[in-house]
């Protein structure tokens, strides 16, 4: 008790309270945390939400001391200390404690897929010396295994929030926690939030009674999960060589972590050890069924040792795993296209979706097979679709003019071709193509202009124009 006295005043300081506006929402079960170091002093500060029965507390693994334990500060002000860890599981930095708190509003959580892109979420930031809830919305998911997602925030500040800062979603259930393992730069601070466990997968209150802190489970060290989350920060900034020696480091442990695996496969892959890539993904995908995303990435590597029919198996295995993965069906489109097979990969990309990673891509190829099959209109529809998707995507631009010129319609077609020309004037072949097109306008002014064009840039095709010209002066 002496102890706790000795860190009210550090704590009162050092940890804004809740605003009135938070009472009554989700966010009102809110508490501050804090380990203790050797002398009782606060150490690591962060946040954590009351969960499951009376007095047990959800917050980041990495902000409780297994060995000291820590204390709680409730909305009131009142603080109450740590007094025993039910549940830790490093890999999420999760850990359930139990204190003897009474009269905090328990969130109840989310189910695992309880977030979706778009949905509004509500979490907790500082505001002066206060707490105050915000709102935000998720901007995207980042399913990095099974058990490990994260999730991106747009509308939201995320430099500022403390570790174990709560998300909420609609309707006040408990969604994620700021990892505590987040970085300083620009790239981890926009994607740090992990999904917490399905609330059957959290332990009973009951669970290990009497265990303190340093007995408490605990599925791996702190420094392997340390290392892991290094690894991904790195690989959020690009980093592929730092990242690949962390995921290296996490890989020592005596028991070997999938996702370490998984990550390690990818910055290989980037930087161009593809069969170093292809190990680790099948290692990944072994060690951990359901590992949608290590099929996909090993889909990918397969295609960069050129062996398609094995990147077809693996592209089918993450579809097969995740119904929803959209770039695994858009991979499976794209290899049935280059076989030749217009209609499984039609089907293939239909099933794709706009989430599929390249939705410009996957509407190109859709266009080039409706264009195949005599269907003009769905072609043109398509090709308009992925410009839609992506404003500078050239091909597409092309493919729209030609097919315009072909059916007839050369004053539309001259639209796409100068845009494409903004875009990349040096294109000769949409310079041959617009001065055709005035040609057939009858705007021999036009036509001339891009011949001119052409002969700085394509003097061959600038030949093959002068010669149309020359017959219809």
């Amino acid at each position: 008790m002496n102890q706790l006295r000795a860190v009210i005043g550090l704590l009162l300081i050092s940890l804004p309270v809740f605003s009135q506006e938070a009472g009554g929402t989700a966010a009102a079960g809110v508490v501050a945390v804090a380990s203790l170091d050797e002398q009782g002093r606060a150490a690591r500060q962060g946040l954590g939400v009351a969960a499951g029965k009376e007095g047990c507390i959800l917050t980041c693994a990495g902000l409780v001391d297994r060995g000291r334990g820590g204390v709680v500060m409730t909305p009131g002000g009142t603080l109450h200390r740590i007094q025993r860890e039910i549940y830790r599981d490093e890999l999420q930095d999760l850990a359930l404690v139990e204190t003897e708190a009474a009269g905090l509003n328990a969130a109840a959580l989310a189910a695992g897929d309880g977030l979706s892109r778009g949905d509004q979420v509500s979490l907790v930031v500082e505001n002066g010396d206060r707490l105050a809830v915000q709102e935000a919305a998720v901007a995207s998911l980042h399913p990095f295994s099974p058990r490990l997602k994260l999730v991106k925030l747009e509308n939201v500040e995320l430099s500022g929030l403390r570790a174990g800062t709560p998300i909420f979603t609609r309707e006040g259930k408990l969604a994620g926690l700021l990892h505590a393992f987040g970085g300083d730069s620009e790239a981890e601070k926009s994607c740090r939030f992990f999904l917490v466990h399905h609330a059957g997968q959290l332990p009973a209150k009951d669970a290990g009674r009497g265990a303190g802190p340093k007995d408490a489970p605990e599925i791996f060290g702190s420094a392997t999960h340390a290392r892991f989350w290094q690894g991904v920060a790195a690989s959020l900034r690009q980093e592929w060589s730092r990242a690949q020696a962390q995921f290296t480091a996490a890989l020592q442990a005596p028991e070997k972590l999938p996702e370490a695996y998984f990550g390690r496969g990818v910055a290989r892959l980037h930087q161009g050890d593809v069969r170093g890539a292809v190990s680790d993904l099948e290692e990944a995908a072994g060690l951990l069924p359901g590992y949608a995303l290590a099929c996909l990435w090993l889909g990918r590597a397969w295609e960069g040792l050129e062996k398609p029919e094995n990147a077809r198996q693996a592209y089918r295995r993450a579809a097969d795993l995740a119904p929803d993965l959209g770039e695994a069906w858009f991979r499976l489109g794209r290899l049935a296209y280059q076989d030749g097979k217009w209609r499984e990969a039609q089907d293939y990309l239909e099933r794709a979706g706009d989430d599929c990673g390249r939705p410009a891509q996957r509407w190109w190829y859709l266009g080039q097979i409706h264009a195949a099959q005599g269907q003009n209109d769905s072609a043109l529809e398509a090709f308009q679709q992925a410009v839609k998707a992506d404003a500078r995507f050239e091909a597409a631009y092309l493919e729209t003019g030609r097919m315009l010129l072909d059916l007839g319609r050369p004053q539309d077609a001259g639209l796409p071709l100068a845009r494409l020309l903004e875009l990349q004037p040096r294109h000769s072949e949409a310079r041959y193509l617009l001065a055709l097109a005035h040609l057939a306008s009858w705007n021999a002014a036009g036509a001339w202009e891009q011949y001119a064009a052409l002969l700085k840039i394509d003097p061959g095709r600038a030949a093959r124009l002068a010669r149309r010209l020359e017959k219809n002066p």
